[in-house]
């Protein structure tokens, strides 16, 4: 049995309130990449203060899906960092290509990355956010003053890119559930369903987002999330 076959994946995001009151977009992103035997989950949030950081957002989610480097014959540090490098490289190509205008602020954003794969699962990434684990949330650190390392800041002259962390590494047969999010997601964790029906419909997710948001009065912030969880036989 593939892993597809094993697990559903869904996703869901949502602007918050704030940003609907400033007439602002959604800063936040998430991508997701099912394969026979290999599932990645994103989730990325840019900087609030920043002008566009939404772009960058995007752009690195869905890189991150389609690039992140199979677990396979490579150790989670070396995944880790291949990927981040890889983002990295990308980013700069980005904004060397656009010319002098634009600012390395359009790359400000945190993200999280889950892979899962026959034999072992990882969550690692940059920033804050929530990660959650059979049930089991961790609500990542922001850092002093709400204010995450951002990969990105390697663009700007003088300053260093942020070392990504491990957040989870273990076999994929222990895992009932994943879940990454956004800092957003910590106001609703524990109102979120994961035991919906998402094989019928994966948008149910994001319809649960918009209940809490809108209905709830519950999401402030953008709020975004990406899981997988064990199909129901």
């Amino acid at each position: 049995m593939t892993l597809a076959e094993r697990f559903v994946a869904a996703s869901g995001s949502i602007v918050g309130r704030e940003h609907v009151r400033l007439h602002r977009n959604n800063q936040d992103a998430v991508a997701v990449r099912a394969e026979d035997d290999r599932i990645v989950l994103v989730v990325a949030d840019g900087c609030s203060s920043a002008a566009f950081s939404e772009v960058g957002a995007r752009l690195g989610a869905i890189w991150l899906a389609a690039h992140t480097p199979a677990l396979a014959d490579r150790s989670d540090e070396e995944v880790m960092r291949e990927a981040s490098d890889g983002l990295a490289a990308y980013l700069d190509r980005v904004l060397a290509d656009l010319g002098p205008a634009p600012t390395a602020e359009l790359a400000l954003f945190t993200f999280l990355v889950a892979i899962l794969e026959p034999g072992r699962s990882i969550v690692f990434g940059v920033g804050d956010g929530v990660v959650s684990v059979n049930g089991s949330p961790t609500i990542l650190d922001p850092g002093p003053c709400n204010a995450p390392r951002y990969l990105a800041y390697g663009l700007f002259p003088g300053m260093a890119w942020p070392a990504p962390e491990i957040h989870h590494s273990g076999p994929t047969d222990e895992i009932d559930s994943l879940l990454i999010g956004t800092d957003g997601v910590a106001d609703c964790l524990a109102e979120l369903s994961i035991d919906a029906p998402f094989e019928k419909n994966p948008s149910l997710l994001g319809k649960q987002l918009v209940v809490l948001g809108e209905r709830g009065r519950k999401l402030a912030d953008d709020t975004s999330v990406a899981l997988v969880r064990r199909r129901v036989t």
